[in-house]
């Protein structure tokens, strides 16, 4: 996660901004559903793929929000929650009080692309915050070795990939 920490980070400084992704209250994620489930129904999630690579689309803005935007694959389908047709796989770096701001952002990015593939290798449910945010790991899940870790949480949560780690 360092490396998208540290991208919002200096994307925002300096910054107007609603939010950044931080380590706190708004944690970095990729949403593969939103609604109310059951802590179990994440091992059946993980069950349906191994760890696995999301390549880089590119950088993105929409309503404000500055995004990573990645190509949809046969992996992420596998685990996708979402109506698939309709579902652009993201992971939201800030948003900003000013949209202007965030076109420009996302254009320089794009013209200084720094990744081009990572790694997924865990699902989590998390409580949901505002502005789309997730807020804290209910319970969370290695896809690559099936080791369940869970925390006491709400009634609405959302799957979603948070260990974009491994940003090459």
């Amino acid at each position: 996660m360092g490396k998208v920490l540290k991208l919002a980070k200096e994307i925002s400084a300096d910054q107007k901004i609603v939010f950044a992704i931080n380590k706190t209250d708004s944690l970095p994620h990729i949403t593969l559903g939103l609604g109310n489930y059951k802590k179990d129904e994440l091992k059946i999630m993980a069950k349906k793929a191994a760890a696995g690579w999301l390549e880089l689309d590119r950088f993105a803005e929409g309503k404000g929000y500055v995004m990573i935007n990645f190509k949809k694959s046969s992996w992420l389908k596998k685990i996708c929650m979402t109506d698939w047709e309709k579902y652009q796989p993201h992971l939201t770096l800030a948003r900003f009080k000013e949209r202007k701001t965030a076109i420009e952002i996302a254009y320089s990015l794009n013209q200084k692309a720094r990744w081009s593939k990572t790694w997924v290798n865990r699902i989590a449910l998390t409580e949901m915050g505002l502005n789309g945010t997730s807020t804290k790991i209910v319970k969370s899940i290695s896809l690559d070795l099936g080791v369940v870790s869970e925390k006491i949480g709400h009634e609405q949560y959302r799957y979603s990939s948070n260990s974009i780690a491994n940003f090459v």
